[in-house]
């Protein structure tokens, strides 16, 4: 299930790929959103792209948050963009 959210400012939106059946996420798009602070120590700033990892021997679910600078992400100009995007970057991989 594709799913894209806009807060209250155009500038805040995240944008996630989720199984339908269970909900659990598999990808999410953040731009101005909040800091993640990830298992490793790592800080990430406010545009972020998150990947999950879901163990199913043990239910755990995993995210890892990855910064845009090295991802296509890195020069988006807007949701719709950020959308074309992030379909093509998750049918590539």
């Amino acid at each position: 299930m594709l799913h894209s959210y806009q807060g209250r400012r155009a500038s805040k939106y995240s944008i996630h790929l989720r199984f339908s059946e269970t909900h659990l996420y598999l990808i999410r798009l953040c731009i101005n959103g909040s800091r993640h602070h990830n298992l490793d120590g790592t800080v990430v700033g406010v545009n972020d792209l998150h990947v999950y990892k879901h163990h199913e021997d043990t239910g755990d679910i995993e995210s890892y948050a990855y910064s845009l600078d090295a991802t296509p992400f890195s020069d988006i100009q807007g949701l719709s963009e950020a959308l074309d995007k992030f379909m093509e970057y998750t049918i590539n991989h």
